[in-house]
């Protein structure tokens, strides 16, 4: 998979045009895959390249900071994906205010058609593009009649009666719904990050844990989940806290660690692991000392080692 980090650094070169999707794609979930998967089709019909343009910040950064969403996952992780999915190209396009003030024609004219050469433009029902968002699929539509690419809005994409958005599943992360997020998802939310040097108390109760730095700006509940691990040297159930460690009066950085059931190797210190969330456990409480949260930890992992059977069922 090709990546550029600007469309005006695209190659002008002979060949077939491209099916392009278009959107942020945040946490690349089904109503994602629903317009990556059109546009691959669209390009395997009329054999041309299948392509992606995705903007960096999400455009709130910019616009109105102040109410800009938490990002499920940085770009990296989407480029991951996507390459997952089969694409040809993603097209990467910084958004700044410039940007912003482009009229959604210059946008079509100058981006989608001289510099992408597209042919077909899958999009969700609800796009919108250019300067105060005036331009919608109508008008995408109606613009490639003349300009020779035809236009596919896409659908919302439903699952028991709930559209599939990146909005709808930050809420149930920050609330520990994770059924719900990984409903609209299509699997497990994941949190990610190097594993960095912790205070040592998991292990002096007897659970060592793996502290990690995430890489993710949203970060479920606080509280108690089983989650599967996926390391360098293979994959592990674990129990993993997010939270403040009442119990110590550590009050001020939340900290995200898992202790690994079953794992005997070595340290993981700045290895980047990959943690799914698949079931919220318990919210974070204080407790007296430290033999009464060693007996929790003792319960937690039980109830863990639950959810993962059920998993089976």
């Amino acid at each position: 998979m090709k990546i550029y980090r600007n469309t005006e650094s695209v190659p002008q070169e002979p060949g077939p045009g491209r099916s392009l999707a278009i959107g942020i794609f945040d946490g690349v979930h089904l109503g994602h895959q629903a317009l990556v998967n059109g546009a691959i089709r669209w390009a395997q019909q009329d054999n041309l390249r299948s392509a992606i343009l995705t903007f960096e910040p999400h455009p709130a950064k910019v616009l109105a900071p102040k109410y800009a969403p938490k990002m499920l996952e940085p770009l990296s992780r989407r480029l991951e994906r996507f390459e997952a999915l089969g694409l040809d190209e993603v097209f990467i396009q910084p958004f700044d205010m410039e940007f912003a003030q482009m009229s959604p024609q210059a946008f079509v004219q100058n981006v989608l058609v001289d510099q992408l050469r597209v042919r077909h433009i899958t999009v969700g029902e609800g796009f919108v593009f250019g300067s105060k968002q005036s331009g919608d699929v109508e008008l995408l539509s109606k613009m490639g009649q003349t300009l020779g690419f035809s236009a596919h809005p896409v659908s919302h994409i439903r699952q028991t009666g709930m559209v599939t958005s990146s909005s709808k599943i930050r809420e149930f992360i920050v609330a520990g719904k994770i059924e719900g997020a990984t409903l609209l998802l299509g699997r497990p939310p994941e949190l990610f990050g190097p594993v960095v040097p912790g205070a040592g108390r998991g292990t002096g109760l007897g659970f060592g844990t793996a502290n990690v730095r995430c890489e993710n700006e949203l970060l479920p509940a606080t509280g108690v989940y089983a989650v599967k691990v996926r390391t360098n040297s293979g994959n592990f159930e674990a129990v993993l806290n997010v939270g403040y460690t009442p119990t110590f009066g550590d009050e001020t950085e939340i900290k995200v660690e898992a202790h690994l059931l079953e794992y005997s190797g070595d340290e993981l210190y700045n290895e980047t692991i990959f943690l799914e969330l698949i079931a919220y456990l318990r919210p974070e409480r204080r407790f007296d000392g430290p033999e009464s949260l060693k007996l929790q930890i003792g319960k937690d992992i039980e109830e863990a080692r639950a959810a993962f059977a059920a998993l089976q069922n």
